[in-house]
């Protein structure tokens, strides 16, 4: 699947787990009785649905009960923070302690925490593989949804108007330094092994570098990037 990577740019690659920065719907739906946007969905939002989310310092709140600050990027409202839900909307429990063969096997939602640390689910959220993101059931909160391509295409022509609209590699070298948190690990002002290259984090994002967990069922890449 194309995925974003944070590094010291953006870049489109293809990987097997993701962290997830949920954005707001364009039209807040409607969520009842297992009934979204008049659709037989079964989801239903319990109480957790974000119709009179504005923007702004509104906190959204996801089926576990997970607070998430917010940030305006342009016209699209984000997740200031990683995903960090068990559940689906629905209630249903997504699947977690996969073994490395079982998680490369799987055609079944599962996330992950990066070497089953508990500090590091604390610290970046969780992985989610492909199958969670994609699931019908939904997993951003209610009124979210995770964001498509084209919307992070938007988000990166904001922070960056040269950015290449078509380009599968780099779309920009400027925008991954605006979107991740600034420090380093070396004098221990940050999370980012050094240098840390073009981080402000300007728009408070606030992207971290969580690593990823790749097809074969391994960790790698803490402190050094971030997969969305």
């Amino acid at each position: 699947m194309k995925t974003i990577k944070l590094v010291a740019r953006l870049t489109l690659i293809l990987i097997i787990s993701v962290f997830v920065s949920c954005k707001e719907e364009e039209a807040n739906p409607s969520c009842f009785d297992g009934v979204q946007n008049g659709t037989e969905t079964g989801i239903d939002c319990g109480g957790n649905c974000q119709d009179d989310f504005i923007g702004g310092d509104n906190a959204v709140t996801d089926i576990d009960g997970n607070t998430y600050s917010t940030v305006q990027i342009g016209d699209q409202y984000w997740l200031q923070e990683n995903l960090k839900v068990e559940h689906f909307r629905n209630g249903d429990e997504i699947p977690t302690g996969l073994t490395s063969s079982v998680w490369r096997s799987t055609t079944s939602g599962a996330f992950a925490i990066y070497d089953n640390i508990e500090a590091n689910q604390l610290e970046y959220g969780l992985l989610y593989n492909w199958f969670t993101v994609a699931d019908p059931r939904g997993l951003c909160p209610c009124g979210w949804h995770v964001p498509t391509i084209d919307e992070w295409a938007q988000m990166i022509k904001v922070l960056d108007p040269g950015s290449c609209d078509t380009c599968i590699g780099t779309a920009s070298l400027v925008a991954g330094g605006l979107l991740k948190t600034t420090g380093n690990l070396a004098d221990g002002s940050g999370l980012w092994l050094d240098p840390n290259a073009g981080a402000t984090n300007s728009i408070a994002f606030s992207g971290l570098p969580g690593g990823h967990r790749d097809y074969l069922g391994n960790f790698a890449d803490l402190a050094k990037n971030g997969n969305f």
